[in-house]
């Protein structure tokens, strides 16, 4: 640990002026959600910080890489899904996985318009019904 720096304190609470900043910057976020996840993650990962109001900041700022920012909304909220999600809904795509990242998803629905475009019977779901896989297997 360097000089100043201190681990997560038991009594740790958002300030004022942090609380105003989410409000500004990221007001979907859902807050107590991301600051349980925060603290978790700093206690279990032994964090430690000169200012833990900067550190939850940039877990707010960077929080897909940590996998802890959630949104009132889930993702229809969040700044990183809006676009490929309205994107998705255009052409009727399916909705994504709990474990998709936004990038993962953008990739299936284009591999997913591209074989569309190949084959208009595939256009109604990226996905082959249980059955249909059974047939195409067994053919081979």
């Amino acid at each position: 640990m360097k000089p100043g720096e201190k681990f997560l304190p038991e009594d740790f609470r958002l300030t004022e002026s942090t609380l105003a900043w989410v409000a500004e910057k990221h007001p979907t976020l859902d807050v107590p959600d991301t600051l349980e996840r925060f603290c978790d993650n700093a206690a279990a990962k032994s964090w430690a910080y000169r200012d833990w109001q900067a550190a939850f900041r940039n877990y707010v700022r960077n929080g897909k890489l940590y996998g802890g920012v959630t949104y009132k909304q889930g993702k229809n909220d969040d700044p990183l899904w809006a676009a490929v999600l309205q994107d998705a809904r255009k052409f009727g795509f399916r909705d994504p996985h709990a474990i998709e990242t936004p990038a993962s998803y953008r990739t299936q629905l284009m591999l997913w318009r591209q074989s569309a475009q190949v084959s208009p019977a595939t256009s109604q779901s990226n996905v082959r019904k249980l059955s249909d896989a059974l047939k195409f297997v067994s053919a081979k």
